[in-house]
């Protein structure tokens, strides 16, 4: 059996153009198993004792470890609050690391 379009009609998806069926399985085969993406982070412990990741490749960027233990990547993101709050866009879970603003400004970010 070969499909080669996808198509959910609902009133936002009418107006939508229909979805090639290629593109759909060489996005899927291109994704890599959770495990191998996880091992691609290291577990740093930051000031207040919390423990996130922290991508060990580039561009440089932590995870919350909540969702990471759930096998969800989200990547902290910097609320410019207060020096050095991060927020996981997944769970809402906030952080403390004025260690890491400096370390991702350093980077290129």
């Amino acid at each position: 059996m070969f499909i080669d379009t996808v198509r959910v009609k609902s009133p936002e998806t009418e107006r939508r153009p229909r979805m090639d069926m290629a593109l759909v399985i060489a996005a899927l085969g291109s994704v890599q198993p959770i495990e191998a993406l996880k091992s691609q982070y290291e577990q740093i412990e930051i000031e207040g004792g919390a423990v996130i990741y922290a991508f060990t490749g580039f561009p440089k960027h932590y995870v919350c470890p909540h969702c990471f233990a759930k096998d969800i990547i989200h990547a902290l993101q910097y609320r410019r609050i207060g020096p050095g709050y991060f927020e996981c866009p997944g769970c809402k879970t906030s952080f403390l690391g004025k260690q890491l603003t400096g370390q991702l400004s350093s980077s290129g970010h």
